[in-house]
């Protein structure tokens, strides 16, 4: 069992959001699992618990040394270790998409605190991607809002800029507009500039009605440093989540990865392309089983 002190800024969410609980006990709050970090089954109250995540809890405790860590926060050397560990990282970037709206809350209070960051157009950015993907779900049948929130949660923990965080919530706003994309992309340059329509027109295969092979798709992309880097956001929340998807969806979009994305990434970003060869092990070592309870939440979307 681990205790984290309580009113820490890690958990302060948590506390104002409806229909989440965690325990507390003696003004701590108590985590009895911590491999089970995002949502766990309350075997007592028969429902699920809330507690802090973990990249939060990654970033306090980065802020202290790991010996101030254990003794301010109560934070055992176990989970200092867990807090660097490859797979626990992907199964909580994983577990976004399935609560778009945990997430959102938890978006918004990260954009708050970052410096430099232009809070309100990103709010703009925000509303404008709920709107266009309201009606949108994903392969795996979660909502198309929680992949965007959690590509632009990607931008974020990589310092992005207010650019990257509103093209990264916007990535998929254009091919996925259902009527005029060429108006759609004119009001995106009317409300936030050149820079932003063009760069969420580059990260789609579209121009205009036509639809581009992937060969001249990587071409362009491989021209754009700044572009390529959201599309590694992109990407690699598409790989975390692949855990939710079918076995041959799975070994396609990962050969895909490895031929033409990896090589890609490598010639600007080789540390982006270690993180993805990471993930791409943690599957060929079959080390991101999909768990039960997550099963029964994708069920529940299909329905």
């Amino acid at each position: 069992m681990i205790r984290l002190k309580a009113g820490i800024r890690f958990i302060t969410t948590l506390s104002n959001m409806e229909g989440i609980t965690y325990y507390t006990m003696d003004n701590n709050i108590i985590i009895d699992d911590p491999k089970r970090w995002i949502l766990k089954r309350d075997r007592i109250k028969g429902k699920r618990v809330a507690w802090p995540w973990l990249s939060d809890l990654r970033e306090n405790a980065k802020k202290i040394s790991e010996k101030e860590a254990i003794n301010k926060f109560g934070i055992s050397e176990d989970l200092l270790a867990l807090l660097e560990n490859n797979k626990e990282k992907t199964l909580e970037s994983s577990r976004i998409t399935l609560y778009p709206e945990m997430a959102e809350i938890r978006f918004i209070d990260k954009i708050k605190n970052k410096p430099n960051l232009d809070v309100e157009e990103i709010l703009k950015a925000l509303e404008i991607a709920k709107e266009v993907h309201k009606n949108h779900k994903r392969k795996e049948w979660t909502p198309y809002i929680g992949h965007c929130i959690a590509v632009a949660t990607k931008a974020l923990e990589k310092d992005g800029d207010t650019v990257d965080v509103i093209i990264s919530l916007l990535h998929d706003s254009y091919e996925d507009h259902e009527k005029d994309r060429e108006m759609f992309l004119k009001n995106i340059e009317e409300t936030f500039g050149e820079n932003i329509a063009q760069g969420i027109k580059k990260l789609s295969k579209y121009r205009w009605t036509k639809k581009i092979d992937n060969l001249q798709y990587l071409e362009e992309l491989s021209k754009e440093i700044k572009t390529l880097k959201i599309k590694w956001f992109d990407r690699i929340n598409n790989l975390e989540c692949l855990r939710f998807t079918d076995k041959e969806t799975r070994i396609q979009y990962i050969k895909e990865t490895e031929e033409k994305y990896i090589p890609l990434f490598e010639k600007t970003h080789i540390d982006l392309a270690n993180e993805i060869k990471k993930i791409i092990n943690l599957y060929n070592n079959n080390n991101l089983e999909l768990e039960k309870w997550e099963e029964e939440i994708l069920e529940k979307y299909k329905t």
